[in-house]
């Protein structure tokens, strides 16, 4: 074997070890992942209806952050020392979210779960300017969100007409508002 061959020799030795090991995908797992890459399937601007309610297959992530959570950053104005600790304890736990973020909620009454999102690898925390009532329902493997999730409604009988479920599109930072049962009797 000539120099060269010796060195592609090497080089595949080293692809196959890392392939082998897992290595290739750690590392692919912990790169930052683009939110707007997230949304492949163009779903986005598709009509739902309530026989045809978004999927969370519908929403993939490119992958699933692996790394050390970054420490929380919190605006200056966010004084609630209780829920800081909770939201800093929950961000430890690893991403539970489209990716790398991880949905941590909290009891704010009868009836109503607040929430935040909390980004693993900037830190950053989004509080959502709504609350559930019956909970939220996501997946570390996509970027939807639902609110009050239909099962959970059913499985109380007749909340009331004020409750429905809605569904929220993770992109950018941001959820936007795909579809909800406002309108519609989901029982």
């Amino acid at each position: 074997m000539n120099k060269n061959q010796k060195r592609i020799t090497l080089i595949i030795v080293l692809i196959l070890l890392l392939v082998a090991t897992g290595g290739a995908a750690h590392y692919f797992n912990n790169q930052e992942l683009n939110q707007s890459e997230e949304s492949m399937l163009g779903n986005e601007n598709r009509e739902y209806t309530l026989e045809n309610l978004p999927q969370f297959y519908e929403f993939p992530v490119l992958g699933k952050f692996e790394g050390t959570p970054a420490s929380i950053n919190f605006s200056s104005d966010f004084n609630d020392q209780d829920i800081k600790m909770f939201l800093e304890e929950k961000a430890k736990e690893g991403p539970n979210f489209a990716g790398h973020f991880v949905i941590a909620s909290w009891g704010c009454g009868t009836e109503c779960q607040a929430f935040a999102i909390i980004d693993n690898i900037t830190g950053d925390v989004y509080f959502p300017d709504f609350v559930s009532e019956f909970g939220q329902e996501f997946r570390v493997d996509s970027n939807l969100l639902v609110i009050n999730p239909p099962a959970t409604i059913k499985e109380v009988g007749d909340p009331g007409d004020w409750v429905y479920s809605a569904y929220y599109l993770w992109e950018d930072n941001q959820l936007t508002l795909l579809f909800d049962t406002r309108d519609v009797s989901v029982l």
